[in-house]
């Protein structure tokens, strides 16, 4: 693909993306970055490693042929998707930003 995006926006509540919306505006002025969503369905057990395991997937169309490094940014959960993806593949990550993380990646209002 000739034009790489240079951050990518994780997303693993969907039915909240409305409230992301004004900052990937913001954002979308500044640098070209691409939302990746993931809809959980019943049928899919609920595991981090499968959201990793897509995020990979999805970057491997990009990134699969070049040495770019991508930005990643999350938000809430997706920042725990983000930090363990960032975690395991340290070499495809240039920068991770994450908004309102809990410092326990486990115990988020899902949990409760």
């Amino acid at each position: 693909m000739s034009h790489l995006p240079s951050a990518l926006w994780l997303n693993v509540s969907p039915s909240l993306k409305r409230f992301d919306q004004r900052l990937l505006c913001y954002l979308a002025q500044q640098v070209s970055i691409n939302r990746w969503e993931y809809v959980q369905t019943e049928d899919v057990p609920c595991s981090l490693e499968v959201a990793i395991r897509l995020v990979y997937e999805y970057l491997q169309q990009y990134f699969v042929h070049s040495q770019k490094r991508i930005n990643l940014i999350a938000h809430c959960l997706s920042g725990s998707v983000g930090w363990l993806y960032a975690h395991r593949f340290p070499e495809s990550v240039r920068w991770l930003m994450l908004l309102s993380v809990a410092p326990s990646p486990a115990v988020t209002w899902h949990a409760h």
